[in-house]
């Protein structure tokens, strides 16, 4: 449904001349990559809505994107397992801010161990988006200070009281660490398959 609206698009767009006929699949690409990107992130606020932690969802999700971009980890194959899987994890995080206890140790475990992983691990490359050795330090430095604005709001939040902001952030950052962790994962069971062939 998504490839057929933006071929209509694009073809539209050529008619009317505002882009070339060679650009065509470049436009398409994007079209249907932000498209995508959208019905995921709408998908994702409903379910926040849903659970009545509109804002909080829109916290998490948030804190997750914005060092995501930079710190790499785990791509899905196709972008349909892309959003069930992200969709999943996300509705598992906002059970666990709507049920789960607050403890502070494991929001402040969550936020070590991800700071930690930005410092010494990423950015993870994926071999359905690698990195070439130029972008490694930048995004590395990008996601750090990204990283760091957070743990500043998170703080924040625990002097103010603010307890759902705090938690969402820490939510957030426990998306990244599955993320990650799901890479780690997924290339130890990869080399271990390969060392036995």
């Amino acid at each position: 449904m998504i490839e057929k609206m933006t071929k209509s698009w694009v073809e539209r767009m050529i008619r009317t001349g505002i882009i070339e006929k060679e650009r065509a699949p470049l436009y398409a690409f994007g079209m249907e990559q932000g498209l995508r990107t959208l019905l995921e992130m709408v998908l994702m606020l409903v379910t926040g809505i849903v659970f009545g932690l509109f804002w909080q969802g829109a916290v998490m999700m948030t804190v997750f994107c914005l060092i995501r971009v930079y710190a790499g980890g785990y791509h899905a194959k196709t972008p349909m397992q892309c959003a069930v899987k992200s969709w999943l994890m996300f509705t598992a995080f906002l059970l666990w801010l709507r049920f789960g206890p607050s403890v502070l140790f494991v929001e402040l475990g969550i936020i070590a161990a991800a700071g930690i992983c930005l410092l010494f691990v990423c950015p993870l490359p994926d071999e359905h988006k690698p990195l070439q050795d130029y972008e490694i330090p930048k995004y590395r430095k990008r996601s750090l200070l990204i990283y760091l604005v957070e743990v500043v709001l998170y703080i924040t939040g625990r002097v103010v009281r603010a307890d759902s902001l705090s938690r969402s952030i820490a939510c957030g950052m426990g998306m990244l660490l599955v993320v990650w962790g799901v890479y780690i994962v997924q290339h130890w069971w990869k080399n271990k398959k390969r060392d036995k062939n």
